[in-house]
């Protein structure tokens, strides 16, 4: 047995490139490049550097190996595990698979880690649909398969990133939406779903934070913990904005439930408050990939942002309600009661909003960062408690499914190369109000 430390070495040398399934090997090569000019190891980052380029020679030299491996039908998938938001599109691209390729699941060959993967037990969900390696050596064999810039298969199709290397005119729909509507109408079901006897687990490890006799509601807000950002994401959120929600939803009759990692911000103030229906459990120590399976599968609905964790209740396809989402191209659910409203992008000169045909469109459709859009004179609000509020009683409202004017409106305004063009999921009005009013969106 390998020793825990000899054992991540070894799996960081032999798992193929992180992020090759967003970026271009030229680009890649030179991050590096510019990695190592402000690097404190540059030996560790020249041979990453010498690493993948001898690699990716090698992927060249052996082609007709890999167009030979394809041929019969065999796809070494790219798609980045360290990130639980990778689940997504993973589960899209077996849905697509399962509805139009066909590719039985010993062809479908995805590079594991026992020490870096974000979510064992979710991704362990796939196991019946796709082949996981977990053997370094094995991933070594097959690095420059995975590699392989003229047979590689990526997840690329459908991640959110996908439509921002588009050009603006170009029509061509991201795969991710109509991937999702045709396996739902093929099979009527989620892909994976947590087994009877995992479910009856889950409330038993849970009955020491809460009780079932209510329904309960998850929920998770992005901030600066998990990645010990010094400067805070345009994709985060304030725990404190929800307060307001998470008041009226225990007066409903819920539970709420907080995920997320111990890193996260503290609601001790507000767990006096309103506990035992508000339940922390991202700061408690039964923390593990299952519970957060679980809670994202079996919660009455999920309220979350702009993070990760919100990929979970979608690969489940429980109802979510999104709020705080950077940005409106991104946000639309993937299911029909999906409820969402995206922060507010406003001039700094005069304070006025950017006119939501100008949302949607490059380059804020591109979600540009916090210094690109001090340069482009906006500045991204969040959803105040207010809207958040507003947006959650327009979700559990019986009569939301009767779309309003500005909610047909601004689905027509989205180009079809937005990531969340033709999805099921709506805006809330509790956003598009503020819209109306100032550009009349509804006209």
């Amino acid at each position: 047995m390998m020793s825990s430390k000899f054992g991540k070495i070894l799996d960081l040398i032999c798992t193929p490139p992180t992020n090759y399934a967003v970026l271009t090997y030229g680009q890649q090569w030179l991050s590096l490049l510019n990695k190592i000019k402000r690097s404190h190891n540059i030996k560790r980052d020249v041979f990453f550097l010498f690493w993948m380029t001898f690699h990716l020679g090698l992927s060249f030299a052996l082609t007709p190996l890999s167009a030979l491996l394809h041929a019969f039908g065999y796809r070494f998938l790219s798609v980045d595990l360290k990130q639980i938001g990778s689940i997504l599109w993973l589960d899209l691209y077996l849905r697509d698979n399962l509805t139009t390729k066909k590719i039985p699941k010993h062809k479908i060959i995805v590079a594991r880690s026992r020490y870096t993967d974000a979510n064992t037990y979710g991704f362990n969900l796939y196991a019946p649909y796709v082949t996981f390696i977990y053997s370094p050596f094995l991933r070594l064999l097959l690095y420059p398969f995975f590699m392989n810039i003229f047979f590689q298969e990526r997840v690329a199709p459908y991640e959110h990133t996908y439509p921002m290397r588009k050009d603006a005119a170009h029509t061509d729909p991201c795969k991710a939406q109509s991937s999702f509507q045709r396996y739902q109408k093929q099979f009527g079901t989620a892909l994976c779903r947590l087994p009877e006897d995992e479910i009856a687990r889950g409330r038993q490890e849970l009955s020491t934070l809460m009780n079932f006799e209510r329904p309960f509601i998850t929920f998770h807000v992005r901030d600066s913990g998990f990645y010990k950002e010094s400067v805070p994401s345009l994709r985060n959120g304030d725990v404190r904005s929800c307060e307001l929600a998470i008041q009226y939803l225990i007066e409903q009759g819920y539970n709420v439930v907080r995920a997320g990692t111990p890193s996260a911000e503290s609601i001790d103030d507000m767990l006096e408050k309103y506990k035992p229906h508000l339940i922390d459990y991202a700061k408690s120590n039964i923390r593990s990939d299952f519970l957060d399976c679980f809670l994202a599968s079996q919660c009455r609905f999920y309220l979350g942002g702009s993070s990760g964790y919100t990929s979970l209740p979608a690969v489940f396809e429980t109802p979510s309600c999104l709020v705080n989402f950077y940005n409106a191209t991104l946000i639309l659910g993937f299911g029909a009661s999906d409820l969402s409203s995206f922060k507010k992008f406003r001039y700094i000169d005069d304070d006025s909003l950017v006119p939501f045909h100008d949302i949607v469109r490059k380059p804020l459709s591109d979600n540009p960062s916090a210094e690109a859009m001090r340069k482009l004179n906006i500045r991204l609000d969040n959803n105040t408690p207010e809207e958040i509020l507003e947006t959650v009683k327009e979700f559990i409202r019986s009569d939301r499914n009767i779309l309003s004017p500005a909610q047909l409106s601004a689905k027509q305004h989205m180009p079809a190369w937005n990531y969340c063009f033709e999805a099921q999921g709506n805006f809330s009005n509790a956003i598009l109000k503020e819209y109306v009013d100032t550009h009349k969106l509804n006209s």
